[in-house]
């Protein structure tokens, strides 16, 4: 005889906010100030699976990369790489290293 409580089965609903726990982030306004400051070492455009663009930026005095989010805690995206661009010239002069991921089209 098999017990059946020995089967159970969690079900876990996750929240659709997942840049609030799963990764280092920082809002805009503390981008701008580590901008203006030189703290920023280097910035990833990354492109997602909906064809938008996000900001990981890696900091001079912090391990690890940190995700841009507004300041309500959602992802903060570009739909337009050239919009994206212009976003950051318009916050400094001195635009650290850029690196660009683009997602591959095939694994959608």
């Amino acid at each position: 005889m098999i017990n059946d409580d020995l089967f159970v089965i969690k079900k876990e609903v996750l929240p659709t906010n997942l840049y609030e726990i799963t990764m280092d982030t920082i809002n805009e306004a503390e981008f701008n100030d580590f901008l203006e400051n030189h703290a920023v070492s280097k910035i990833q455009i990354i492109q997602n699976n909906e064809s938008t663009y996000d900001i990981v930026a890696r900091l001079n005095w912090k391990k690890g990369d940190f995700h841009l989010v507004t300041t309500r805690g959602h992802k903060r995206s570009w739909v337009s790489l050239d919009r994206l661009v212009r976003h950051l010239k318009s916050k400094t002069d001195l635009i650290p290293q850029i690196s660009l991921i683009l997602s591959d089209p095939q694994k959608k």
